[in-house]
């Protein structure tokens, strides 16, 4: 319930990808008993810890929206509660390299006008990178992101 769902919140905010926090999310993402919203927690403080090769390892056996939460995440407005790890979209274009078929879900979720993660100036170089991404909605995020950036400078 919502205790779980806090907890996952909290290892995503605390930042410390330590093996036992990545076993206790991997072992809640992959929980078919525990309900889905907690399930897609778990999935965003995975990838907001770094670890979005553990969902891609387990996209076969796990429901899209979960999946896509995960994915999502890093780039929200969620992963700029507490400590985060800097922008980087190559885990993104990684996990949808080997499993095109979920760049649409992605895309909806990362599409304009979701509150898309505020970031740093250590990010812009990152983030202009993301300028060049195979897919229209990275690009597009790159480049909302550097605007907000640039509004703040």
């Amino acid at each position: 319930g919502s205790g779980a769902c806090s907890a996952c919140r909290l290892l995503a905010e605390i930042n410390e990808p330590t093996s036992e926090a990545i076993i206790v999310l991997t072992n809640v993402l992959n929980d078919t008993a525990a309900d889905e919203v907690v399930r897609s927690w778990a999935a965003a403080a995975l990838a907001r810890l770094g670890r979005m090769n553990v969902l891609v390892n387990y996209i076969s056996q796990l429901p899209a929206d979960i999946i896509v939460s995960g994915l999502a995440a890093p780039y929200l407005a969620f992963r700029n509660d507490g400590q985060f790890s800097l922008l980087d979209y190559r885990p993104l274009e990684e996990a949808l390299g080997r499993y095109p078929h979920l760049a649409d879900a992605v895309a909806a979720e990362l599409a304009p006008g979701r509150s898309f993660c505020k970031i740093t100036p250590d990010e812009a170089a990152a983030a202009r990178s993301g300028l060049t991404s195979p897919w229209p909605f990275i690009r597009r995020h790159a480049e909302i992101v550097l605007e907000r950036l640039e509004d703040k400078l």
